[in-house]
């Protein structure tokens, strides 16, 4: 037998290969097998798949006669050809072509074309990172790839132990993954995603999964549940892409295993609607066992009295992990890159002198002792972000406190509206709208949203446009201006998400903080104004943010603040 005939052996159809990507998984599962055998047959090569873990070609070789019937063709050529015969044969393996395809077959290419144009879309979306301060402002999007830092997690319940969230995700197919505000949880998704849909680095373990990104407070008005055959449009905006699935793609993916599916935000949902979000993630576990599932969240609480409360009752197969802080290495790295993905962006000589500047200056002032709390607050991936962006923006400055930074970046976003680009000029009656009447606007609206429950008594995150004009049309009467006072409060809405980065449109009809971060601090303001501090509302700030709701008159007296 000589290499030659195989070739001809295997130029007719292989029923069993679908697409292209099994069938190069095919050549190569066949070619460790080979090295690896300890007896050539059938059985022991499908034996070595299932150890393997090779879902894909099991799934194709199950219960069909005549993929058997070929396999076993070919191991019979191997195991008649000489050692290095044998070797030729599987070299020549690599030769094979789209030929091989029957014409059946067409639709597997079409199959294969969606599936490229879609990671095509998912690399396009979660490969740029959103900095808060530079995309807003600038219009700039870091590429993660550049950007990104790689995270520390630790896998108990007392955080003792740290680990490379990476490795730590691809050896746990399902996982919790929960974290502080700000502490990268929903970057780190985004970076799986990227991954994911990245194949041009063959060495990259994530590369045959199909990643899907649900975010589970854009399902609040729909239903928690997210809907399986609404995978991809979960993922990409239908606004964006709107192509179909192919008849049966979905389901191959999700029955091979090859699915990686992001959920992200259960902390962003009611306790009503956790309980039934749990149950749809055993069943869907069940349905499809070898999928990946990754699971985001700030920390919830259990039931008093300790044990696992509905509001955090994720399946038993999952392993918990904790996103730790970032350690001085960490953060000089985190620095280092953050400024590194915007020089890779930026053509203007001028600004990229200053980013240099603000790149080799930051560190250093980091380091002296009399910068020690901001430097404690750049443990936190956001924070350090925002002390970056500052730092740039304002030629060097640094805060001091924790609450510096978040109003120094408030203001920095109301103060930024009129530099925005492509929006155009401001609305007539808004001309005489200010930096303090956006303050007060804003507070009450975020105050309100936290004060005022849904049906299952949890904060509410997004709300719809009119009820956010309600309450805007409550805070007008505070504005400075009489002309600002008159203005249409759907107008003030409109002029807000535009022509700031504190509030947006989600989707269509609905208004949120794209941060919760700052809506939360935003509302500690607006609590002083409204002298409604009282202990039984300290629950929705998280770590900090009590602290910030305690002292919000201490901390918040610079602000102008909504009045009774």
């Amino acid at each position: 037998m000589t290499p030659r005939s195989l070739l001809e052996l295997l130029l007719p159809p292989l029923s069993f290969v679908s697409s292209l990507t099994t069938l190069a998984e095919f050549q190569l599962s066949l070619r460790s097998w080979w090295h690896a055998k300890n007896d050539a047959t059938v059985r022991e090569y499908i034996d070595w798949l299932r150890r393997k873990e090779q879902t894909q070609l099991l799934r194709e070789l199950r219960d069909n006669r005549e993929a058997l019937q070929e396999v076993g063709t070919i191991i019979r050529a191997l195991s008649d050809a000489t050692d290095s015969q044998a070797k030729g044969l599987l070299d020549e393996l690599s030769l094979i072509k789209v030929g091989i395809f029957t014409l059946h077959q067409q639709l597997n290419e079409n199959d294969a074309r969606y599936e490229q144009e879609y990671l095509d879309q998912v690399y396009s979306r979660y490969s740029r990172l959103r900095t808060f301060g530079t995309a807003d402002l600038r219009e700039v999007k870091q590429p993660l790839d550049l950007a990104y830092v790689s995270l520390a997690m630790s896998t108990t319940s007392d955080g003792s132990g740290r680990y490379d969230a990476a490795p730590t995700l691809r050896q746990n197919p399902r996982m919790t993954i929960q974290g502080a505000a700000g502490s990268g949880k929903s970057t780190l998704l985004s970076w799986l995603a990227m991954k994911c849909a990245d194949r041009r680095d063959l060495n990259n373990p994530w590369r045959n999964g199909i990643p899907f990104f649900i975010r589970l407070r854009s399902l609040v008005e729909q239903g928690v549940t997210p809907s399986v055959s609404l995978f991809t449009r979960h993922t990409i905006d239908p606004a964006v892409w709107d192509k179909t699935p192919p008849e049966s793609w979905l389901y191959d993916v999700l029955d091979a295993g090859r699915a990686v599916v992001l959920i992200d935000g259960v902390d962003e949902i009611s306790t009503v609607q956790r309980r039934a979000f749990w149950e749809w993630v055993g069943q869907f576990c069940d349905s499809y066992p070898n999928c990946r599932v990754y699971i985001t969240s700030r920390h919830i609480p259990s039931e008093a009295g300790g044990g696992i409360s509905a509001n955090w009752n994720p399946p038993a197969h999952f392993a918990a992990s904790h996103l730790l802080d970032m350690t001085t290495t960490d953060r000089t790295l985190f620095i280092e890159k953050w400024h590194d993905s915007l020089l890779a962006i930026e053509g203007d000589p001028e600004i990229r002198r200053e980013l240099t500047e603000a790149q080799a200056g930051l560190p250093d002032k980091l380091g002296d002792p009399l910068n020690q709390r901001v430097r404690d607050l750049c443990r936190n991936p956001l924070l350090c972000a925002m002390v970056c962006t500052l730092h740039w923006r304002h030629k060097g400055y640094l805060p001091t406190e924790r609450v510096d930074l978040y109003d120094r970046c408030c203001r920095m976003l109301l103060e930024e509206r009129n530099r925005q680009r492509d929006i155009g000029p401001i609305a007539e009656e808004m001309s005489e709208f200010s930096l303090g009447d956006g303050e007060v606007v804003l507070q009450r609206l975020a105050w309100h949203m936290v004060q005022n429950k849904d049906g299952s008594g949890d904060q509410q995150i997004e709300i719809s446009q009119e009820e956010a004009s309600r309450w805007i049309q409550k805070a007008l009467p505070l504005c400075r201006s009489t002309k600002t006072q008159g203005v249409a409060a759907s107008v003030v809405l409109e002029h807000l998400i535009l022509r700031t980065g504190l509030l947006r449109e989600p989707s269509r009809g609905l208004v949120d903080f794209p941060h919760r971060t700052f809506q939360e601090y935003l509302a500690a303001c607006g609590a002083q104004g409204q002298r409604a501090l009282w202990a039984g509302e300290a629950g929705w700030m998280a770590g900090a943010f009590v602290f910030c709701l305690l002292q919000a008159r201490e901390w918040c007296g610079s602000m102008r603040l909504p009045s009774q």
